[in-house]
């Protein structure tokens, strides 16, 4: 399975886009600085936030069987390697890509598998724990990050 990513593409905006980077210069910067906030955003998810950024719903909690196994009731979080490989790639002047491409002990790419759910070997499905995406926040915070720039290239 390959890694989960999503991506922040504001070519819709194209149009617009292009009048902003005539009139407010180069966007790769804000871009950069957008990209890190959604990787740290992210972690944030796994590690404290718990909740599908689209719905806000909180995550389904792990089966008993799991939380035996594992040791902890703590969705996504086993020893960190899921929330330590989420990156931004492909910053340019109109988005950025967040992933995750963490593998498993046997080194498989396994994000997707949390992102979308699965129906387990043993044939028990495995809700999706959505951890990618851009929540309502993060969206505006990243308004916010462009308007800013915009208005610092306006003066």
């Amino acid at each position: 399975m390959a890694s989960a990513k999503v991506r922040f593409d504001a070519s819709k905006y194209k149009q617009k886009l292009s009048k902003l980077l005539v009139a407010y210069g180069d966007l790769r910067p804000v871009m950069q600085e957008a990209s890190e906030y959604m990787v740290r955003a992210t972690k944030n998810r796994v590690y404290q936030g718990r909740r599908d950024p689209v719905t806000g719903e909180a995550w389904a909690p792990l089966s008993d069987s799991t939380i035996q196994q594992k040791g902890s009731s703590r969705p996504l979080v086993r020893t960190g390697t899921l929330a330590q490989s989420i990156q931004a790639i492909m910053v340019s002047k109109s988005g950025f890509t967040v992933r995750a491409p963490a593998r498993n002990d046997r080194g498989q790419q396994y994000a997707g598998w949390m992102q979308d759910g699965f129906r387990h070997k043993s044939g028990k499905s495995v809700p999706p724990r959505r951890f990618l995406g851009f929540s309502e926040v993060n969206k505006k915070h990243i308004s916010k990050l462009l308007s800013d720039h915009i208005k610092s290239h306006s003066k």
